[in-house]
């Protein structure tokens, strides 16, 4: 599984890498991957930013987004579980949401 993220981050940094050689520098919207190569290619930081290091850093911002809403649906569901006159509530609160 590792190996498999590995490839896929490779994969996305590469056609940004790509993309800012196509475009030599004319796009003026940067993504947070692109700021990560560019300092890596200024090389003004007192560490040197590498590839894992750049790949790293996004997985972290990805699975960040998605650990956090997780773990709260999953809290909120143990403390309805926990009082059922809240999960009946909020049963009734979803329905009338899905009627529209």
């Amino acid at each position: 599984m590792h190996k498999k993220i590995d490839n896929l981050l490779e994969d996305i940094v590469r056609e940004h890498e790509e993309d800012r050689l196509n475009s030599k520098g004319e796009s003026s919207e940067e993504d947070i991957l692109d700021l990560f190569l560019r300092f890596k290619e200024e090389g003004e930081f007192q560490i040197v930013i590498t590839r894992d290091i750049i790949k790293a850093n996004i997985f972290e911002l990805f699975t960040a987004g998605t650990d956090t809403s997780a773990t709260v649906i999953e809290w909120a569901m143990a403390e309805m579980m926990k009082n059922p006159r809240v999960m009946e509530k909020a049963q009734a609160e979803a329905s009338l949401q899905v009627q529209g």
